[in-house]
């Protein structure tokens, strides 16, 4: 028993190392000579999980590869070690090579290689009823739809007769009436989706169903309650003070004739606007309550007229005293009137309306949930992010050990590939194998490196990898059971990058350990240091400094630009003077979360560094571009096709920028709703510029203009008007059968549509027909064949509705880097190492001390809620930590997704970092702490030191290649068209005629020889034995048939087997009755097969009718299919094959081999 933890590096060779430790076991146990079945079951019992299905294609085949290596006696240079060791223990490497081979291709569902939610799908459907999941659900991915009809049944409760308790009826209310008046939102249906969506995460659905189980329904109206009140009594004091305030400057102002801004500006007129704003109705009170301005005011209004700098010139002296002095008073009074509430009550009104922001989305939530579990039962279905959800419910409730008892196989060995981004509840079930398995010495192994986990928006945790790490090492001194492994030799990168990343991330990771900011955040027992801030990261990154192999002979190179650009203005900085300053702190982290466009001058740079490579010597395919959200690709995709340079974006191509599928889809709009005009005219105007080749650009122009004039009142006034006119023609069809167009389906139809318009001429069009086609037919197969519904599917789901482009010969790979992680290049670009921080909108923290101590049932302990992430949280207690932690959450996470980054190159990385310019042109300075960070090129300046711009560091040289000669080279090859072929299904009929058919059928003793001949072939195939023939004939089939005839076929299969057992044939230990094999892509299936370990017996039954035939005629008739079941086996390892035909009806067996 084992339970090991590798912990590796990004090129560290984890794949493989997993694939040698899996290979040495099924040799060790192979060597053992065990009985056939034994080892298929112990492949069955080593389980491999990887969460991706190219991760597991990926496992599969190095396997598979390594033994076939293994095979053939060509042993890669990273299996040598392996075999030295195997060969050291007397292990017949290539003969037991053979046989694991045989045995895996033969019996290819036993080989255990599964993504984590097929393995989790595997336990739940061997104990769905346990689960209360339909026996025979099926896997849904389409959430939204679910999540959609889940809010819209919620929903429809509010006003409706169905019997609803009074509670969930005021919850509903209570929730229309806040996105009214709190959002300004009218749509409730929209507002609740885009929640729910944002809380269907595992953190915050297991914060809810606890919440739900723990407090009271009572409870949790009351929470909602005391916050509303205080809410309402608090804002309301506030708004009183402020307008009565407000009412005696403006009358104050209206009565000299001035307004404030003739008297005060900037600073001081912002303090004005504050007071203003809290005075006026709808206000969001939290914008003002956290503005540094209303604790100056005392600063900025001084009674010293010399000192009070911001006022006006203009004015005598006097006068402007006068003014000054009773804003100032009335100013200040404000001051203390607002510290009058907010210093003793602003905590309260701010807890309030945090718990206000997401009090109706929790108290619906377990109600959507519910209507969720009910869709489900209703169709059959389960979402694909329920199963360890519902899983992890029963576990928690029930200690089930009978999930181990109900799987099919016996767990002796584990792989846990990819550890770093296992959810909290896959790991709830997968722990449970973990202690089983642990307790009953079987081998457990996890594998992953902390660095590159950047699934964290798919639930993956990375503290699950650290503490099983720490709960290694603290058992590992006193077990050598328990083992932490580091691979940490980088066999990918060239020492250029190698040493380059090691430096950099060194500084990082020390910068981060140092931080001013990286305070104690939880208290450890026994007085030890406690848990800091960035602990995580720091443990994240112990040990990094990565080795290089002894073979790297080149450099490599490593590039980094800073440089400065100028950020393009919008609306964003053009506010209102009045405004200004409250617009200028949001309360939300917007800022952080905005991702800018590609700068221009990153474009024009990236494609001079690829010529650059290009002319030394690399090919395209050589080269990736690593962007970090896929509209970055869209400028680099323009100066690519400028430079001529050919690429693919593995992100995926939208199939609505095709002219052609927007042309469909809006006449399909059209013909769903003939109202919709505005469709019609889309589509004619589309079908004119791209697909009519026979009118010019001035009459486009001239029929756009009759349009227009049309009116386009209604179809068949455009039909009369332009019938004979032939740009028209196709669109007259569309009328002429509008009848015929109705009763198609509507994969018939879109495809009728493509006929009639002629889009299957448009070569450059057909890949995105095809794939609408297929999103169509995949639509009806899951949901109602109707237009309307199909177009509210596109129209919510078109991210979706997207083609994969295919691999290019010679191309530039332009990919996301969560896309990259697990890819290596020669060349990698960064085009945009600057990305901005996005947080997470929620974060989980303890219900505020001040609504709780209000609660007359109070909780046992501090309960978790879930809070709407706002900058005033982190003035409160309950929310300052949780805040902290889930900023330092979201650097860690990026700082991973920079490390994946950087770590894809072979040979070259070339990154750029782009700076925005300051307004003022004033000197960039560092930040103060990591904490302050909004954004990945502010954390690179501060760990590299880096004020003045423009700078480049540059390590190494690019490797020189020699050019390679084009002979041969399929790159400037011209492509053969894709061809679209579309015909009506009508033309697709044939009646067939089958003249021998019709003769037998017409010859009475013929007919009636050939269906004995079928009823003996079949009664065979189900005989196994002597003894089962008697059985087999009771069956309700045979008992149909004429007593003479199943006499006659009792007595033909008895001789059968007679002839098989005086033969000695029975006593072989494997016998096979039609099995199928597939060889050399053709599946074979014997009627008839016994085997032992060298020797292999093939009969086939020839049971139909029977001419008078001599025995060298027969074995001519039947010499190459015998000949071709003797070559597949003897290729299976056998070295005796014998064949035989026989001939049941005249007790003849005929030797093939002799």
């Amino acid at each position: 028993m084992s339970y090991t933890i590798y912990q590796a590096s990004a090129g560290s060779g984890k794949t493989t190392k997993i694939v040698q430790d899996y290979l040495y076991e099924l040799f060790t146990v192979a060597s053992k000579k065990p009985h056939r079945q034994e080892l298929i079951q112990y492949i069955e019992s080593s389980i491999g999980i990887t969460f991706t299905n190219k991760a597991t294609a990926e496992m599969k085949d190095k396997i598979l590869e390594a033994i076939w290596a293994f095979v053939t006696n060509k042993i890669p240079e990273q299996y040598k070690e392996l075999i030295n060791t195997l060969q050291k223990n007397n292990i017949d490497v290539e003969h037991i090579s053979k046989n694991i081979l045989s045995l895996i291709l033969h019996n290819f569902h036993v080989f255990n290689i599964t993504t984590i939610d097929s393995f989790i799908q595997k336990i739940s459907r061997s104990i769905a009823y346990e689960l209360d999941l339909p026996l025979n659900y099926e896997v849904s991915l389409d959430s939204n739809k679910i999540i959609s009809l889940a809010c819209k049944r919620v929903l429809k409760k509010l006003g409706s007769n169905q019997e609803q308790s009074e509670y969930i009826h005021e919850v509903l209310e209570n929730f229309s009436d806040y996105i009214i008046y709190e959002k300004n939102q009218w749509n409730a249906e929209q507002t609740l989706t885009v929640m729910v969506k944002a809380l269907m995460n595992e953190q915050f659905l297991t914060i809810i169903d606890n919440f739900h189980s723990m407090v009271h329904q009572e409870t949790y109206h009351a929470l909602y309650e005391i916050s509303n009140k205080i809410n309402t009594t608090i804002s309301k004091e506030l708004k009183e003070r402020a307008q009565i305030i407000i009412s005696k400057i403006d009358n104050f102002l209206k009565n000299h004739n001035v307004t404030i801004k003739d008297i005060i500006h900037n600073n001081g007129k912002g303090n004005y606007f504050v007071i203003k704003r809290l005075s006026e109705q709808n206000n969001k009170y939290e914008n003002d309550l956290i503005k540094e301005s209303m604790k100056h005011i005392g600063q900025i209004l001084k009674t010293n007229l010399k000192a009070f700098s911001h006022l006006r010139n203009s004015f005598e002296a006097d006068i402007l005293e006068i003014y000054s002095n009773f804003i100032q008073s009335y100013i200040i009074h404000a001051k203390d009137s607002y510290n009058e509430i907010t210093e003793n009550k602003g905590t309260q009104l701010l807890s309030a309306k945090a718990i206000l922001k997401t009090y109706f989305i929790i108290a619906l939530m377990q109600h959507i949930l519910d209507e969720i579990t009910a869709i489900s039962q209703e169709e059959g279905t389960v979402l694909l992010s329920e199963f360890t959800r519902i899983m992890s419910k029963k576990l928690s409730n029930n200690d089930i050990p009978f999930i181990f008892m109900k799987l099919d196989y016996e767990i002796q060995r584990l792989f846990i590939d990819e550890f770093q981004d296992t959810s909290r509840l896959q790991w709830m079930s997968l722990s449970l194998f973990k202690e089983n398995m642990l307790s009953e010495n079987r081998d457990f192994f996890i594998i992953g490196d902390p660095k590159q986990a950047i699934y964290h928006w798919r639930n993956g945790d990375v503290k699950i990898m650290l503490k099983e790490i720490e709960y290694i090492e603290q058992n590992s001194n006193n077990n050598p059971k328990f083992n932490r492994i580091f691979l940490d030799t980088n066999y990918r990168s060239l020492p250029a990058i190698v040493n380059f990343n090691n430096d950099f991330f060194i500084k990082l990771i020390t910068a981060i350990s140092n931080d001013k900011k990286n305070i104690y955040i939880q208290d450890n027992e026994n007085d030890q240091a406690g848990k800091k801030l960035f602990d995580n990261i720091t443990a994240s990154y112990y040990n990094m400094e990565q080795k290089l192999p002894n073979s790297q002979q080149s450099e490599g190179m490593v590039q980094v630009e800073f440089f400065e650009y100028q950020k393009n203005k919008n609306s964003k900085n053009q506010v209102n003077e009045d405004s200004a300053n409250l617009e200028s702190d949001s309360n939300t982290e917007t800022d952080e979360s905005e991702i800018t466009a590609l700068p221009q001058e990153s474009v024009i740079k990236c494609i001079t560094f690829i010529q650059n490579i290009l002319n030394k010597g690399y090919k395209q395919k050589d080269i990736a571009i690593l962007i970090r959200e896929n509209k970055e690709a869209a400028p680099l995709i323009e100066a690519l096709l400028k430079a001529n340079i050919s690429f693919t974006n593995n992100n995926a191509l939208f199939i609505d920028t095709s002219p052609a599928v927007q042309c469909i889809i809006s006449i399909l709009r059209f013909m769903a709703n003939h109202n919709d005009y505005l469709s019609l005219q889309t589509a004619l105007q589309l079908y004119i510029q791209y697909f009519n080749s026979t009118i010019t650009i001035e009459e486009i122009c001239l029929t756009n203009l009759l349009l227009h004039e049309t009116g386009l009142s209604s179809f068949s006034n455009l039909y009369n008007k332009y019938k004979d006119e032939s740009w028209f023609t196709a669109f007259a069809i569309l009328y002429e059968k509008s009848l015929y167009l109705k009763s198609l389906d509507l994969y018939s139809l879109t495809e009728e549509l493509i006929r009639i318009f002629g889009l299957y001429n448009s070569q450059n069009d057909l890949i995105y027909l095809q794939f609408l086609l297929n999103y169509i037919h995949d639509f009806i197969k899951t949901n109602q064949d109707s237009i309307s519904d199909f177009l509210d599917y596109f129209d919510s789901h078109k991210d979706k509705f997207t083609i994969s482009s295919g691999e290019q010969p010679d191309a530039i790979q332009i990919m996301s880097i969560h896309k990259s992680k697990g890819l290596q290049f020669p060349v990698v670009i960064i085009p945009d190492a600057n990305f901005s921080f996005k947080t997470d909108d929620y974060i989980i923290a303890p219900v505020f001390s001040s609504i709780s101590k209000e609660l007359q049932e109070k909780p046992a302990y501090p309960l978790l809620y879930i809070y709407k992430r706002e900058k005033y949280l982190k003035q409160l207690k309950e929310t300052y930590l949780p805040m902290l932690q889930s900023k330092a959450d979201t650097i860690h996470d990026n700082i991973n997704l920079l490390y994946v980054a950087m770590t894809r190159a072979e040979k070259v990385l070339y990154m750029l970092v782009p700076i925005p310019a300051s307004s003022d042109n004033s000197p960039k300075k560092l930040i103060d702490s990591i904490l302050a960070t909004s954004n990945m090129g502010q954390l690179l300046q501060k760990t590299l030191q880096i004020t003045n711009l423009p700078e480049i560091l540059c390590s190494g040289s690019i490797p020189e290649l020699k050019p390679e000669s084009s002979k041969g080279s399929n790159t400037d090859a011209k492509q053969e068209g894709y061809q679209f072929i579309t015909d009506s299904w009508q033309s697709k009929l044939v009646i067939k005629t089958n003249k021998e058919k019709i003769d037998i059928a017409l010859n009475k003793e013929r007919f009636q020889q050939i269906s004995f001949g079928n009823l003996l072939h079949k009664l065979l195939s189900e005989t196994h034995s002597y003894e089962s023939i008697q059985a087999i004939l009771t069956k309700e089939y045979y008992k149909i048939l004429a007593p003479e005839t199943r006499e006659m076929l009792f007595h033909t299969a008895c001789w059968v087997w007679k002839e098989f057992e005086s033969r000695g044939w029975t006593h072989f230990p494997h016998q096979f009755f039609e099995r199928g094999i597939i060889y050399h892509g053709e599946e074979k299936r014997p009627d008839c097969v016994f085997t032992d370990e060298t020797t292999a017996i093939i009969v086939d039954y020839k049971t139909g009718y029977q001419e008078e035939e001599t025995e060298e005629t027969i074995k001519r008739k039947y010499n190459n299919q015998l000949e071709t079941y003797a070559a597949m086996y003897r290729e299976l390892g056998y070295s005796t094959v014998k064949t035989y035909i026989m001939l049941p009806q005249k007790q003849k067996l005929i030797s093939m081999s002799e």
